[in-house]
């Protein structure tokens, strides 16, 4: 007998799950708040990085590897590209951090990379204009997601495989019992033998009793238009420049996207409505196109919000709700969670299979309550 699933959320986690349990004959129920197609979170648009050296970590870099194996893998069954590689810089100012880590993680793991200068970006790909001693670490084999294909690509797959999708069904409860859980939403109950919850910024509403620190936060996304005949050649970029984190990447309409990592920090409530992008927000961004390209039109021609749900750390929280054991709660965060989509799937079912939770020193609620008790001493 095939083991039954309800899957909260269908951002790239939970479509990524249902996709992948679908395919291993589990029978999958996926539920949404809200339409398809809604930017009442962080997996919407057309374009999201992928890091193959990611400067949060080790394990995120031993991750981003695995990642890159399954984007292949979902390119070729897909027909498509949902994963188009341009290669990526990583760059820093003097005394800044984010070069100096990726290059040291591609080190540690025997990933191909190379460390050039400012001047060398700039040699090699002219539509860059960043200052000669900023510091870049190089990897060929990042680039551009592309969410919405990637999602239609997804849910497509899971629904061809029997899984079915909810959609604008809030849930007000998950209620765990000895022989599965029972999720209370607005269309009535759904059981199961498991749930997962992919919710994003709303995982807190989900489990109140668990305090888990997470917080949401605004962010402004901004698109302009390039003239530059390098574009289409440029890779996607990180850039520490000692005030704020820039990063951006080539989109398939021919425009330049750029935001800066998690904003001001500003946090916002899921609930409502996020305020809308005023002068303050884009002019930052502006004058980082302006000053570090060439030929782009330094106005924006488009600006979208999203949120950016957060643990401390930024770490990931992927284990079983506290004192239950048919719960799983999946929180990659937002902002550098996207690119692991391939890996999700086989971690929910080796949970589910196992009764473990994948990377426990790391990603577990025990780990996170250690990571705090630290902060407080």
């Amino acid at each position: 007998m095939s083991r039954s699933v309800v899957v909260v959320g269908t951002g790239i986690v939970g479509s990524a799950i249902a996709a992948h349990l679908t395919t291993q004959g589990y029978d999958v129920s996926t539920v949404e708040q809200f339409a398809p197609g809604h930017q009442r979170g962080s997996s919407h648009g057309d374009s999201r990085l992928f890091r193959r050296i990611p400067f949060e970590g080790d394990l995120y870099t031993r991750l981003a590897g695995q990642a890159l194996k399954g984007w292949r893998a979902w390119n070729q069954a897909a027909g498509t590209e949902l994963l188009h590689v341009t290669g990526g810089l990583d760059m820093s100012v003097p005394g800044g951090n984010i070069a100096g880590d990726s290059r040291r993680y591609a080190r540690e793991q025997s990933v191909p990379h190379e460390v050039i200068t400012g001047a060398e970006v700039n040699a090699r790909y002219p539509i860059y204009n960043v200052p000669s001693d900023w510091l870049t670490c190089f990897q060929s084999s990042s680039g551009v997601i592309y969410p919405d294909r990637t999602l239609a690509y997804l849910r497509e797959t899971a629904t061809r495989h029997g899984g079915e999708f909810h959609w604008n069904t809030p849930v007000y409860a998950m209620n765990e019992h000895p022989n599965g859980v029972d999720v209370e939403t607005s269309k009535g109950r759904i059981s199961a033998d498991y749930a997962i919850i992919a919710s994003g910024a709303w995982l807190c509403h989900l489990l109140p009793d668990a305090d888990i620190p997470a917080r949401t936060i605004r962010n402004v996304l901004c698109w302009f238009t390039p003239s530059h005949p390098a574009f289409e050649t440029m890779p996607i970029f990180l850039a520490e420049t000692g005030t704020h984190t820039f990063y951006g990447m080539p989109t398939s309409d021919g425009r330049l996207k750029v935001a800066i990592h998690g904003h001001f920090g500003e946090l916002t409530d899921p609930e409502h409505e996020t305020s809308p992008v005023m002068a303050a927000d884009t002019d930052p961004i502006s004058e980082f196109v302006e000053t570090h390209f060439s030929d782009v039109a330094p106005e924006p021609v488009e600006t979208v919000t999203c949120l950016y749900t957060e643990l401390p750390e930024t770490e990931f929280l992927i284990d079983f709700a506290p004192s239950r054991n048919r719960i799983l709660v999946f929180s990659p965060c937002s902002g550098h969670g996207f690119k692991y989509a391939p890996t999700f799937g086989d971690m929910a079912k080796a949970m589910i299979e196992t009764g473990k939770a994948p990377f426990p020193e790391q990603f577990s609620f025990d780990a996170l309550a250690s990571r705090q008790r630290a902060d407080r001493q």
